[in-house]
């Protein structure tokens, strides 16, 4: 599998585990504001917007952890064919209970491709056009006059509000990093004093809690992520808790026998910025606009400062608290969508440890390999930083048997000098491809013991008899492992120049020396 395909299907796999867990995350928020009804809306608005975050961030910390769980599974190991190295013989099963998991097979790499296409191109449309929004609502601003001290003094803004007029624009509040309040000199004439201050004190709380930055990030987010649904209904509950929280500041500072009275105005009020604005054209909010009388909500907002509140009792805080450990629970339980492994990666899964249960798993991964065909992943894997995975890669690049695997290996053999080394032996021994005779033949006088049997025992299993003058003088090696790995070598490559050489190898003083030989010889008819 290419990278460009593995990615492509890692980001599918992660949208996947947005929406799985975002439609869990979203349900539950659901019923929690519907509990938590009675609860101050801006508490409400930030158990909206932790959801809405949480969403997109849990699916990743879940694969991470996920990552890091299987990665930290028990070591175990396989006992393979009886003929196999035993310096290979390396493998891993899962010996923890590990998560459920919904595979996407990397066939569908193609598919994926194009499906992040598709993604990729509405994304950059829609973030466009938020970016014009946002350079539209700055070239207007400029557009803006200040407040006069007059108009200030009459609605007792604070002077740490920055506020403006204009002829059509407004009320709302924008700007991300110098957020500002602007007013329209029409509602400015037609209002009374008490509405424009309520009006002003639902957007002074917009500034307080810096909702046109957060707002902006969120539709930001939504936007990048457009195929995932639960974000687009978190963002909803977003906006309309965000709204609540700065209608109930609006009349919040009202006298106690006096906020019925109040409630009503501002609704009033509410309903003449809604129809002013209905007779603008081209007013529709923007980037990180956020106005205070629009019309898509305004109906609920009403209903909501109108509707007489229910206490917020025990039951219902502890409902709404329970409801979201299920929620945690059930996301902590749920399967996760994944990218199948393929048949080279689940080997390098398999081939870690000791636990001799898995190697009717190794055999079949195998076989599906040698199927497949595919062995870049494990070629590149000669080149892996640790040995240990380049003894893996070795191992089963020897047991496919393909001879295109002969020419990495041999180059992964020369500019080896770790324990792997005997392993890509056996597995240039076992391919049996005459290409690696010459590379052998070098090792054969190499310091290590292990690198001069393995490659007298590979050479014999090529049957190259070009090999055997360099094979006879290990015969007297100092080492008894590389004076057998010789025997049994001349034994294979069935040249009669080596019988005189073995007669005297049957005297060796090692007992498995001595067998080897006296095997050769009646290889040779001796």
């Amino acid at each position: 599998m290419s990278g460009w395909n593995e990615w492509s299907l890692a980001a599918i796999a992660w949208l996947g585990n947005l929406i799985l867990f975002g439609s869990v995350i979203t349900g539950t928020t659901a019923i929690v504001l519907r509990l938590t009804l009675p609860a101050a809306p801006r508490t409400r608005y930030f158990i909206a917007l932790i959801a809405f975050f949480g969403a997109i961030l849990l699916p990743g910390a879940l694969q991470s952890y996920d990552r890091h769980h299987a990665g930290a599974a028990p070591e175990a190991m396989i006992a393979l064919a009886p003929n196999s190295h035993p310096a290979t013989e390396r493998a891993t099963s899962r010996a923890a209970l590990e998560r459920a998991h919904f595979p996407i097979p990397p066939a569908g790499g193609r598919f994926a491709w194009g499906f992040l296409v598709v993604w990729a191109l509405v994304a950059t449309a829609l973030l466009s056009r938020e970016l014009v929004g946002h350079w539209e609502i700055g070239k207007q601003r400029r557009q803006w006059a200040p407040a006069t001290r007059e108009l200030r003094d009459r609605l007792q803004c604070p002077g740490t509000v920055n506020l403006s007029v204009h002829e059509s624009d407004g009320p709302s509040t924008s700007g991300l990093l110098r957020p500002g309040v602007v007013l329209p000199l029409p509602l400015i004439e037609l209002m009374e004093t008490q509405e424009l201050r309520r009006i002003l004190m639902h957007e002074n709380d917009h500034l307080r809690w810096r909702d046109p930055l957060v707002n902006a990030l969120v539709r930001i987010a939504t936007l990048a992520l457009w195929p995932a649904p639960p974000l687009w209904f978190l963002r909803r509950m977003i906006h309309v808790e965000r709204e609540a929280a700065a209608d109930q500041a609006a009349i919040g500072m009202s006298p106690h026998d006096e906020v019925a009275k109040a409630t009503v105005a501002y609704a009033q009020s509410l309903i003449s910025v809604a129809r002013w604005r209905r007779g603008l054209s081209g007013q529709a909010a923007r980037g990180s606009a956020i106005p205070v009388g629009a019309t898509h909500c305004i109906e609920k907002r009403i209903e909501r400062l109108v509707r007489d509140p229910a206490p917020l009792t025990r039951t219902r805080l502890a409902s709404a608290a329970i409801v979201a450990i299920a929620c945690l629970g059930t996301c902590l339980m749920l399967p996760m969508v994944s990218v199948s492994a393929g048949s080279a990666q689940r080997l390098f899964e398999l081939l870690h440890g000791r636990d001799y249960r898995v190697e009717g798993d190794v055999k079949s991964t195998l076989a599906d390999l040698r199927r497949e065909g595919e062995m870049g992943d494990v070629v590149a894997a000669l080149g892996a930083p640790a040995w240990e995975t380049r003894e893996k890669a070795a191992w089963i690049l020897g047991q496919i048997g393909d001879r295109k695997a002969v020419p990495p290996l041999i180059s992964a053999w020369r500019r080896d000098r770790s324990e792997s080394r005997s392993t890509m032996a056996w597995a240039l021994g076992t391919i049996g491809d005459s290409r690696a005779v010459s590379a052998l033949i070098a090792s054969v006088s190499e310091p290590s013991a292990e690198a001069r049997g393995m490659a007298a025992w590979a050479l014999g299993n090529i049957g190259d008899r070009v090999a055997v003058e360099p094979i006879l003088p290990l015969l007297h090696d100092p080492d008894a492992t590389v004076r057998h790995a010789a025997a049994y070598a001349l034994g294979l490559l069935g040249d009669r120049r080596a019988i005189e050489p073995l007669r005297a190898a049957v005297n060796d003083s090692d007992r498995l020396v001595r067998e080897a030989a006296m095997t050769s010889l009646r290889q040779l008819g001796v």
